[in-house]
């Protein structure tokens, strides 16, 4: 069985992967409901008819995401995996989103905060998703090129920036996706061949692409300036 969980974005998810059967639970991402993480494992578990013993592996959001967000997941996915000494896998939240439709081209967009976006672009290769970019941080003025055929562009940041993205990639013919969407799921799945045979620190690590998260929108618009 794997445990899986999202708390990276506007939805929180966690979800129990065994064999082919999926068993997710979705609730509002906030603070409050950060702190019943753990309590909502326990029931999602228990109500699975199965115990903690039962998890061979955790898959968690390794971001990019909310600074804070993906420090819950990735903490109490080290926490659990330590513990019992099971295998960890870290999944991006780019990555996921473009899984949601494996055989769609995909520009996979994050609200940053702070007047940025996070981007991931996709293309589907018989039905096989291949990266194209470094996942960077952006501004929506210097989103950055793609040639990818009618993608499909989806991600927190399509609601913030929807004019910006429909200005640089019209003419790509795309598909928007505005809601919001759980993660967990699909992450469990991605992360199914991904398992080593031990827990590994290396493989539990967060995406924080920002080499200074707290730098302030006066400290970015300085920096530009030089």
């Amino acid at each position: 069985m794997i445990l899986s969980l999202d708390t990276s974005g506007p939805l929180f998810s966690i979800a129990l992967l065994c064999n082919s059967d999926l068993n997710e639970k979705i609730f509002e991402g906030s603070r409050e409901n950060s702190e019943k993480i753990i309590i909502e494992i326990e029931l999602l578990i228990k109500d699975s008819g199965l115990s903690f013993d039962d998890i061979k592996g955790i898959a968690f959001c390794s971001g990019p995401g909310s600074f804070s967000g993906v420090r819950v997941a990735s903490g109490i996915a080290y926490g659990i995996a330590f513990a019992k000494n099971i295998p960890i896998v870290g999944v991006s939240s780019l990555e996921a989103l473009a899984a949601i439709h494996p055989k769609k081209n995909t520009i996979c967009c994050i609200d940053a905060r702070m007047k940025q976006l996070y981007v991931g672009m996709f293309e589907s290769v018989g039905g096989i998703l291949k990266q194209l970019n470094e996942f960077e941080v952006h501004d929506p003025h210097s989103l950055p090129f793609s040639g990818l055929e009618k993608p499909i562009i989806i991600g927190s940041a399509v609601k913030t920036y929807f004019e910006a993205l429909k200005l640089k990639y019209g003419e790509l013919s795309p598909k928007f996706i505005e809601e919001d969407l759980a993660l967990a799921g699909i992450i469990a799945r991605l992360a199914q061949d991904r398992f080593g045979d031990e827990f590994d620190l290396r493989n539990a690590k967060p995406m924080y692409i920002r080499n200074k998260v707290a730098d302030t929108i006066v400290e970015r618009e300085k920096n530009q300036k030089r």
